[in-house]
């Protein structure tokens, strides 16, 4: 018989092929066979991967020291190990922000619940109904604020841009028997009001009721978004602002599991970004350490793997346990636990005391944690503004 792999002949009683190593069998795929060749290739401990499980977990420092040492042919590949802990990672890490996504709702959240609108004496029940339905939550709880009787007192105790509200909702006749301004009298009180800064530069100067306006708008599933833009009536914003309140637009109506993906898709690349700079770091605060940077990325790798490895556990437990105080606590030993390895694989690998390692730690967290929260903060911006 020939190897299914490399056609080379097969003397009877071979277990293996002689050219290219591969098992001798019969092309027999059963489930059992293929799960036995997983475990024997890379979870048995005579394997690479299999010796390096108990130093990664419980010898912090011990595999980069080794690395350095030239000892690394009984040990797994530090990008492998990277690769696979970063996948087990992101994956948990989707489904997490999925599962969130679909218990909160929108990503973008906007608070118009509308309070009850008082009783006005001098409106009839299909006028107050009217108020009630036309008019904004904002506009609603300025007029129950007044504590006034009357719709005529209430109005003149409102700002001109609430008043013009009102009056835009209510006949022009009912206007003129409350002795109201005619709305077409505060046409132009959004440009008065509002701080017009907008033609100065990138500046979000958009109003409360111009908010409350576009959550409305939203949830009208027959205009596109473009037309809710158009609806605004945002004629003396600058186009930053007309762009983000269409991204607003786009963001409410879409789907929050989606949205959540995409904004987060990119955060493997910040997190490979990170790899080389914790490295670049730990060779300035270690430069005495004569270590080429090889060693300090492999340290980072490491270590990043160690991370990733502990904070997929965590997210697994709170996709699967109910219990927020449970999971709350495994969140705080995580981190401890990360806290810890982190000081014992910085001090075995640069050799330092423990109060020089404690301090130096300290620092080089501070600027990874900075680091991280700037390039997160402009991945999704970006993510936002060409979703």
């Amino acid at each position: 018989m020939n190897c299914l792999n490399c056609q080379n002949e097969i003397q009877l009683g071979d277990k293996y092929c002689s050219n290219c190593g591969q098992q001798v069998d019969r092309n027999n795929l059963k489930l059992s066979v293929v799960l036995k060749d997983f475990f024997e290739n890379y979870i048995s401990f005579d394997t690479r991967f299999g010796r390096s499980i108990i130093p990664f977990l419980f010898k912090p420092g011990y595999l980069t020291d080794k690395f350095e040492q030239g000892k690394r042919k009984n040990y797994a590949n530090p990008f492998r190990l990277y690769i696979l802990t970063s996948i087990l990672f992101f994956t948990t890490l989707s489904s997490y922000f999925v599962n969130f996504s679909n218990d909160h709702g929108s990503i973008v959240q906007f608070n118009n619940d509308k309070s009850e609108l008082i009783e006005f004496q001098d409106l009839s029940f299909s006028q107050q109904h009217l108020l009630q339905k036309e008019l904004g939550a904002k506009t609603i709880r300025l007029l129950n604020e007044t504590k006034d009787t009357t719709l005529q007192l209430a109005f003149y105790n409102l700002s001109k841009l609430y008043q013009k509200k009102v009056g835009v909702v209510l006949p022009d006749s009912i206007q003129n028997k409350l002795n109201l301004t005619p709305d077409s009298l505060l046409s132009d009180v959004n440009s008065d009001v509002r701080n017009t800064t907008e033609q100065n530069g990138f500046h979000f100067d958009v109003s409360d009721d111009e908010m409350e306006e576009l959550a409305n708008l939203i949830e009208d599933p027959n205009i596109t978004d473009q037309q809710i833009l158009d609806s605004l009536d945002l004629g003396q914003q600058s186009e930053f602002n007309k762009y983000l309140m269409l991204q607003l637009a786009k963001v409410g109506r879409s789907d929050s599991a989606s949205v959540t993906q995409y904004l987060f898709k990119h955060l493997s690349w910040i997190m490979f970004i990170l790899v080389p700079f914790l490295a670049l770091i730990f060779m300035l605060f270690y430069y005495k350490s004569k270590k080429v940077y090889v060693v300090h990325l492999i340290h980072s790798i490491h270590l990043h793997s160690f991370t990733f490895l502990i904070y997929s556990c965590i997210l697994l437990c709170a996709l699967f346990i109910p219990f927020e105080s449970a999971v709350t606590t495994i969140r705080v030993i995580g981190g401890v636990i990360i806290i810890i390895y982190g000081y014992k694989s910085i001090r075995k690998v640069y050799q330092r005391s423990h109060l020089r390692t404690i301090l130096k730690s300290l620092v080089i967290s501070f600027f990874y944690m900075f680091s991280l929260a700037f390039l997160f903060t402009v991945e999704i911006l970006i993510s936002f503004l060409l979703f």
